[in-house]
């Protein structure tokens, strides 16, 4: 009995989010740290924002300093929860932009 999509894409996002704890548990202590502490933030919010796509910019940001030997601090500034509330902030902004833009080319009849 072969799986439906539904179930290929459950097994996907179950081995994507393997080799993503994996890649994390490779990292210096204080990057582990510091993505932990933007996860649970980012579940906190999860209403507000759309963590996922958040989660995976900041751990793409996180393996760059990795990869650069960067200090954590360099990357958060030293407050891992403003750091946070600013990717947030950008992101409500683009957002924001893009419902604009669209807005616009509807009123001028475009798509």
């Amino acid at each position: 009995m072969g799986m439906n999509d539904l179930e290929k894409g459950v097994f996907q996002d179950k081995q994507a989010y393997r080799l993503q704890q994996q890649l994390i548990a490779s990292w210096p202590e204080s990057y582990r740290e510091a993505f932990n502490k933007v996860q649970n933030f980012l579940f906190q919010q999860s209403s507000n924002i759309d963590d996922y796509d958040l989660q995976q910019t900041v751990l793409k940001i996180f393996e760059q300093g990795v990869i650069n030997h960067q200090p954590i601090a360099d990357i958060t500034g030293g407050d891992v929860i403003q750091f946070c509330l600013d990717l947030v902030n950008q992101d409500k902004n683009f957002i924001e932009q893009k419902r604009q833009q669209f807005d616009q080319q509807l009123e001028r009849g475009e798509q």
